[in-house]
């Protein structure tokens, strides 16, 4: 490198009586390298940062077609190195392709962007940057512009940007595209601008000198809220304070009279005096809201077109308790000592069917002996209450009583089912006479019963002479709804005393009978 020769070099001139010399320079070690491939620092300019604390509070940081960042110190920028830019603050190489324009410092972040690539942000903390970015756009932008943020002070950051035929606007916290031209429609299109167009921020408005001529976007005329947001009241009736708004201009606040606003609950149900108020000389325009019968929030507009619309946010409770109906678990069964498979679950409503919430519900079952958990229980949000129920030993129709003030009385209905069979016994038929060959007067019956002498229905009871030769008319019996199984039993043909035995699949009791032949 010649000593007239800076081309790839960041320069520090002084301004002095005589001129502007140059007192200080950083150039990077691999300079030959970058004039030889163009890739000099010419396509991007020094951003000069706020003091910092640490090692070197007076910072710059430069960049070029090689998307390299370059943080200088400004009262000792290194000269040149051949073997390394280790004489500098720091080196970084964010991977954004050739950066065309200044990066941008705020809030203690620097952004840049180059090439085709997302916006990056970089912290710098205690004269250092981060080696990674703390957060970066998900679209991709085209090189060759230079962002502007505009915030106010250090809070509500926007970062704003050309890309190609669009404008578009980012949280400079997040970096979330909050605004482009390009889902505003083809007349919000940025015109054609100058390779490296710039636009400019100022008196809450942004200028872009386009080839054509220049464009200003700035905030819409507004609807601001003035009364009536964030109420609650009972459904089907009128919200205590009117729904109120202001039609202003948002950079003078001046009010604009005449104008026609509209109301909409988004077809929520609710009924509005007037849906479509006129201004009046102060801007202000104003509406009563009656909700509708289902208790909810609902979301309204105020809107104008051309205007930033104004939403209100209401919410409708349920009337006062009407009665209890049931939800789930209604009409079930379970075998005896044994938990219903679902819950029962109950609501307590108002007169147009909307849950009430925080109302103690209590049940019982009439004394049927099983065990509800819990035996009350509070209504949640819905309006609904919740238990669970265990069969007693009995096995019977259950009702099961859910109760709540003064509202009547809700029945749901259970069934206990016997449980396995255990216990068989003889009832009737024993002890008979009859000729060989001859059915006997009257049947054989036997009972059937759980551990808790409930009767089992269904059961297979097997009737058994033992090969004597007799005959049953079924084989096997099915005991009925009263446990009891039942059947006829002709004779075998021979004379003698038959012993006849019933038995049923684990069970370990047997019931006899004897049936003499003369």
């Amino acid at each position: 490198m010649g000593g007239q020769d800076f081309g790839s070099s960041v320069l520090k001139l002084t301004q002095t009586p005589s001129g502007l010399p140059l007192t200080d320079y950083f150039t990077p070690y691999n300079q030959a390298t970058l004039s030889h491939m163009d890739l000099d620092l010419s396509s991007a300019g020094v951003l000069v940062l706020p003091d910092q604390p640490g090692a070197h509070p007076h910072l710059a940081v430069a960049t070029g077609k090689q998307g390299i960042l370059y943080l200088l110190d400004r009262d000792n920028m290194g000269h040149y190195n051949p073997a390394g830019d280790t004489q500098i603050v720091q080196e970084l190489s964010p991977g954004i392709g050739e950066v065309n324009g200044v990066p941008v410092y705020w809030n203690g972040k620097l952004y840049v962007f180059g090439g085709v690539s997302p916006i990056k942000a970089f912290s710098l903390n205690n004269g250092l940057f981060s080696t990674t970015p703390v957060v970066q756009s998900a679209t991709l932008i085209g090189g060759g512009h230079v962002a502007t943020i505009s915030a106010n002070v250090n809070t509500n950051g926007i970062l704003w940007v050309i890309n190609g035929t669009n404008m578009q606007a980012y949280g400079a916290g997040t970096l979330k595209l909050l605004y482009t031209t390009k889902d505003a429609g083809t007349r919000d299109t940025l015109p054609t601008t100058a390779h490296f167009a710039t636009q400019t921020v100022a008196n809450g408005k942004v200028y872009v000198a386009t080839r054509q001529n220049l464009v200003v976007y700035g905030l819409f005329p507004a609807l601001l809220t003035v009364a009536g947001n964030n109420q609650t009241a009972i459904v089907n009736t009128v919200l205590p304070v009117a729904l109120k708004i202001k039609a202003v201009d948002p950079y003078s606040g001046q009010p604009f009279s005449g104008v026609t606003v509209t109301f909409s609950d988004g077809g929520k149900g609710g009924t509005f005096s007037t849906t479509t108020p006129v201004t009046d000389a102060n801007g202000f325009a104003s509406t009563t809201y009656t909700l509708s019968k289902i208790a909810r929030t609902v979301t309204i507009t105020a809107s104008v077109a051309g205007f930033a619309g104004a939403v209100l946010t209401e919410t409708g409770t349920p009337a006062a308790p009407k009665w209890i109906v049931p939800l789930k678990g209604n009409n079930q069964s379970a075998p005896v000592t044994t938990q219903l498979p679902a819950a029962l679950v109950v609501k307590v409503a108002d007169q147009y069917s909307n849950g009430v919430p925080g109302i103690t519900v209590n049940f019982n079952d009439g004394g049927a002996g099983g065990k509800l958990f819990p035996t009350s229980a509070i209504t949640d949000s819905l309006g609904r209450a919740t238990t669970l129920y265990t069969t007693s030993t009995k096995a019977a129709l259950v009702t099961i009583n859910a109760s709540a003030l003064s509202l009547a009385i809700l029945h749901m209905h259970e069934t206990a089912t016997a449980g396995p069979a255990t216990n068989l016994a003889a009832v009737s038929g024993g002890g008979q006479t009859a000729p060989a060959s001859t059915q006997l007067a009257q049947n054989l019956v036997v009972h059937v019963s759980d551990q808790y002498g409930n009767a089992v229905p269904n059961a297979s009871v097997v009737f058994s002479d033992g090969g004597a030769g007799g005959s049953f008319s079924a084989v096997p019996a099915t005991s009925d709804t009263s446990g009891n199984a039942s059947v006829a039993y002709t004779t075998p043909p021979s004379s003698g005393v038959y012993h006849i035995s019933a038995s049923v699949s684990g069970v370990a009791a047997t019931a006899t009978f004897t049936a003499t032949v003369p």
